[in-house]
């Protein structure tokens, strides 16, 4: 990507209405993504997929410009958990929530790649 290393990282944001579905690692269950209006990323999981969480499209921005050029676990000291589990950010997740359903849409929104377990950011 091109410009300074304290530019925040775009991502190609899918047409609003257009869900998504996803898998998770190394679990294989289903969830869905729908992405909103309001550049907010519905997430739905768990059985007949009826839970739901929000997760803003300006929190992950934040999380790709923190982490750019780094290679970091998903949960644990240093993870991309650690970043969005700071209740500055106003976005409280779960470890397995993360690493199940927010990992996976990094990589779909091409801010980051897997790397093994861990996510290197673009």
């Amino acid at each position: 990507m091109a410009g300074s290393a304290t530019a925040t990282p775009t991502a190609d944001w899918p047409d609003v209405g257009t869900i998504e579905v996803f898998e998770t690692r190394p679990e294989k269950a289903p969830f869905s993504a729908e992405f909103l209006a309001n550049s907010i990323i519905r997430i739905k999981y768990g059985t007949d997929l009826r839970h739901t969480r929000r997760i803003p499209r300006e929190v992950l921005e934040r999380l790709a410009t923190r982490l750019r050029g780094q290679r970091v676990p998903p949960s644990g000291e240093g993870s991309v958990h650690e970043y969005l589990a700071d209740r500055r950010h106003e976005t409280f997740l779960s470890e397995t929530r993360l690493a199940s359903y927010v990992c996976p849409l990094l990589v779909y929104l091409d801010f980051a790649a897997h790397d093994g377990d861990d996510l290197r950011f673009h």
